[in-house]
């Protein structure tokens, strides 16, 4: 499952994930809170599949957040907040890039682990838990990355927790 917020999301960020799980063989699914378009900070409308208040975690392997400024909206989403435990709890890869590793720090579920994120979130992340730096960090089901750049990485360290479960 792949989160975008409803405006402002890294349209590249989600384009590049989204061909890599699907040249894999893996199906995605896009929500939102809204199950609206949204609209992308390259300028990509994107229809999501629904609003993340209508699915059931238990359906999906994975979860991961695609930054940008709006992924900011989801510290304070109740739903968005949930999904992160319900994941984790049940041990499924939970992954953020860019900014959006900061929803996992509001969700409490990086307490004790290394995670890495854009430069500008190091203080929020390092509340909650270990802000490293790296371009990807992995720290059990926990998957971070720090920028658009480091997608391929990102996809590549999901796949291989995946095929672990």
């Amino acid at each position: 499952m792949l989160v975008i917020p409803p405006y402002d999301f890294s349209d590249k960020e989600l384009l590049a994930l989204r061909q890599i799980f699907e040249r894999d063989g893996a199906q995605t699914m896009v929500v939102n809170a809204t199950g609206q378009p949204g609209r992308g900070m390259y300028g990509s409308t994107i229809v999501p599949h629904a609003s993340f208040y209508h699915i059931d975690s238990k359906n999906f392997d994975a979860i991961i957040f695609i930054g940008g400024p709006g992924s900011a909206t989801y510290q304070q989403n109740r739903r968005a907040l949930q999904l992160c435990h319900e994941f984790n709890a049940a041990g499924k890869p939970v992954a953020a890039i860019d900014i959006a590793p900061v929803i996992l720090a509001a969700a409490h579920i990086l307490q004790g682990k290394r995670a890495t994120a854009r430069p500008t979130e190091r203080e929020i992340i390092n509340q909650l838990g270990t802000y490293t730096g790296a371009p990807v960090e992995i720290d059990g089901n926990i998957i971070t990355a720090s920028s658009t750049a480091h997608v391929d990485e990102l996809a590549s360290a999901v796949i291989r927790a995946l095929t672990k479960r």
